[in-house]
């Protein structure tokens, strides 16, 4: 699990509170409190991840929130990499989430955990089923 802050946000607490949430589920969670897009496509490129999630509190960012996910869709050595997204500005518009690219949102920690297994699960099993 990959957590960090959308593009230009200040506000990193609310990433670090959500890697709590991830760890004590059994998560291995890097937190980028500070994250450059090259770096994290890198990052993605360079290691395994299963879950990207990505913190917003404004949509003053979400046009480079939506480069930013192409990018590490695009580099991640995870072909079935899960994107969430959370943030008070998707808490008020659900569908934000798909339209800027990201599979899924949750309104809180305990919900991001939960999503994220039920989606990383539910891709594990449908790998599985394609295999002979």
């Amino acid at each position: 699990q990959l957590l960090l802050p959308a593009p230009g946000e200040q506000h990193v607490f609310g990433v670090v509170m959500v890697g709590e949430f991830f760890s004590r589920s059994g998560w291995r969670v890097f937190c980028e409190t500070a994250p450059q897009d090259d770096l994290l496509a890198e990052t993605v490129s360079d290691q395994h991840f299963d879950v990207v999630g990505v913190s917003a509190s404004a949509d003053a960012n979400l046009r480079q929130l939506r480069i930013l996910i192409k990018k590490l869709r695009s580099a991640s050595k995870n072909p079935d990499l899960v994107v969430m997204v959370g943030g008070q500005v998707f808490n008020e518009d659900v569908g934000l989430a798909r339209r800027i690219g990201a599979d899924a949102t949750a309104a809180d920690g305990v919900r991001a955990v939960v999503t994220a297994e039920r989606m990383v699960h539910k891709l594990a099993r449908a790998g599985r089923a394609l295999q002979p």
